[in-house]
């Protein structure tokens, strides 16, 4: 009699427990990944003509799995990739660099286990005294002479007073 009620309880239970303990597990990863964005200016202006990498990171070896490419953003500065199943689990890290002329500027986020995935970019034009080390050892050349030139200045009107 105990075996009897114990058999239909069995095989109730077994899928139940199936389903319940793979619900937070990497094997969802079987299911596509959308990742979408857009790439836009400081001011929220969309960037028409960006290039676009997208990375999936491994979480424990940090190696890159999946790297998808846009050669160019349309005048929407939209982009969208899909990571097939096994190319993406849940808690690797997406990694999104786009790039613009001189600018360029990534962002990165947790891969979820969710259908769709937003990842902006947003790029900052480079101050162009600073852009480079030439801009960088220009700027502190001048700052120097600048510097020379007012001690100089202050030097002589000492020695005439």
């Amino acid at each position: 009699m105990l075996i009897a009620i114990a058999i239909p309880f069995l095989v109730l239970a077994i899928p139940f427990a199936v389903m319940v303990g793979s619900q937070d597990s990497a094997a969802n990863s079987i299911w596509p990944l959308i990742v979408r964005g857009y790439i836009e200016d400081s001011e929220g202006n969309k960037i028409e003509g960006a290039n676009v990498t997208i990375e999936m990171v491994n979480e424990t070896s940090g190696l890159v799995t999946k790297t998808y490419y846009v050669d160019s953003t349309p005048a929407s500065g939209a982009y969208l990739v899909t990571f097939n199943g096994g190319e993406w689990d849940p808690g690797d890290t997406i990694r999104v660099t786009a790039t613009f002329g001189f600018m360029q500027d990534e962002n990165t986020t947790i891969a979820l286990n969710v259908a769709v995935q937003w990842v902006n970019v947003t790029l900052y034009p480079a101050i162009p005294e600073f852009g480079s080390i030439f801009g960088v050892s220009t700027s502190i050349i001048t700052i120097g002479l600048i510097a020379m030139v007012v001690a100089t200045y202050r030097k002589k009107r000492q020695d005439s007073l």
